[in-house]
């Protein structure tokens, strides 16, 4: 008779835990969180503020072709993850043609640029313009193509792009970047 007693003690003990499991299992801890005196001055603090990309400009390079790369490569630190500001992505999509804009994945309004550059992270080391031609028919005239190389510099090692650019109403346009 005993045995019969120890083993609905056992039975009950175990449904009582069973159900006491089941009723508060994925129920988060209840625990207090007491805000830090002065934590929001201290955030405030320690902000985030991307540096800026280092790059050289060579010699002859017409500054209107410096100021769009140092713009995009500007833009798109300011896009890039801890920051991914919204408005820098958007201001580095601008600086390429309609076409080439509209082939540029946007993820719920952050355009990917990385894909389109062709890299996963941001040159640790800067960039250096390298090279700028222009189409040779019409270089005598004002061109209105430009093949611009640029060296992303990285603690690993360098890689090339071409950035080829076309003039729309006077002003530079990002139409394709392509590596090399």
């Amino acid at each position: 008779m005993h045995k019969k007693y120890i083993l609905f003690i056992l039975l009950a003990i175990v449904a009582v835990g069973a159900v006491y499991f089941y009723t508060n299992s994925g129920k988060p801890a209840e625990t207090e969180i007491t805000k830090l005196e002065g934590i929001d001055e201290i955030l405030e603090d320690a902000a985030y503020e991307p540096a800026p990309i280092m790059y050289d400009i060579s010699e002859g390079v017409d500054s209107s072709i410096s100021n769009l790369i140092n713009e995009f490569f500007t833009n798109l630190a300011g896009s890039a993850p801890p920051t991914s500001d919204i408005d820098s992505s958007a201001a580095a999509a601008n600086l390429f043609t309609a076409e080439a804009k509209s082939k540029i994945p946007n993820i719920n309004g952050m355009y990917a640029l990385a894909p389109v550059v062709g890299i996963q992270d941001l040159p640790d080391r800067g960039y250096e313009i390298k090279d700028v031609a222009f189409e040779e028919s019409k270089a005598e005239e004002g061109s209105n193509t430009a093949d611009v190389t640029v060296i992303l510099k990285y603690s690993g090692g360098n890689v090339q792009r071409l950035f080829k650019l076309v003039k729309v109403e006077d002003t530079w346009k990002i139409s394709d970047i392509e590596s090399q």
